[in-house]
């Protein structure tokens, strides 16, 4: 049999590794799959609306099954139905859930790498080993995204000391502690995605601000009303990918300025 590689050369769905790790008498494979293509066809308003009919043929289940998937889904607390009436589609709401934010830790940047300075607005979603690590000087992508230079790669590949991991743990902290402020502040009404994306993101916020300023700019803008209404769906991407945002925060005040105005 010829062997492929898998690698970018697919389409398909993202289950969540939080859901992946549900104990099967708690979720059925089949809830987690249908999870999977809800998502798929998730909206940048967060929901979605395929039919029954649909999700059967591509999951490759009787209707009937993926109703039970659905009902799984729902009971568990992992999504929200609004039916629309007769021959109509139910509509599906993503609800925020404690087994989602698995994703803080799975997201955040690996003990043994460093991440290199990038311009604003790089888009960080690829990661992996460009070049053998055995070459002279390979330019190594990590999981964040982020690339960087190895000066002498055997050196590099060693194991870091134990103030630099001290170091990581508290960056680790940082972070989950702004992504929850951020979680509880701003998108209550749309839960954020976390990504490797968005934990590199704020590791650059934290190279310019402390924690502290940074979440105080969360707080101002959670408090002003023009801002929530006309860019909080925008997401947690958008607020770190946007340098401006960091510093003109941290200095709003509420409902006073109306950029419109």
């Amino acid at each position: 049999m010829l062997r492929i590689n898998p690698y970018k050369k697919f389409n398909g769905i993202h289950i969540p590794e939080g859901i992946t790790k549900v104990p099967i008498s708690k979720l059925s494979h089949g809830a987690k799959i249908c999870y999977g293509r809800l998502a798929r066809y998730a909206g940048k308003d967060g929901m979605c609306f395929p039919k029954i009919k649909t999700l059967a043929d591509e999951i490759g289940v009787k209707r009937r099954a993926v109703d039970s998937y659905i009902k799984e889904l729902k009971d568990f607390g992992l999504i929200e139905v609004k039916r629309r009436g007769l021959n109509r589609s139910n509509m599906y709401y993503f609800l925020d859930h404690e087994i989602l934010r698995d994703a803080l830790t799975n997201a955040l940047v690996d003990a043994e790498n460093d991440m290199a300075d990038v311009p604003w607005c790089t888009n960080n979603k690829e990661s992996h080993i460009k070049e053998s690590p055995f070459k002279e000087s390979p330019e190594i992508i990590n999981p964040d995204g982020l690339s960087r230079s190895l000066e002498n790669t055997k050196a590099a590949l060693e194991p870091k000391v134990s103030i630099e991991l001290s170091e990581k743990m508290k960056l680790e902290e940082d972070i989950k502690e702004i992504i929850n402020t951020y979680r509880s502040r701003v998108s209550k009404s749309y839960p954020p995605q976390i990504t490797i994306e968005t934990t590199g993101l704020i590791k650059l916020a934290l190279e310019d601000y402390s924690k502290e300023q940074i979440i105080e700019g969360i707080n101002r803008y959670s408090q002003h009303t023009w801002w929530m209404e006309h860019t909080a769906q925008y997401g947690i991407d958008w607020y770190f990918n946007n340098e401006d945002h960091l510093h003109d925060f941290q200095y709003l005040e509420e409902n006073i300025w109306d950029p419109e105005k």
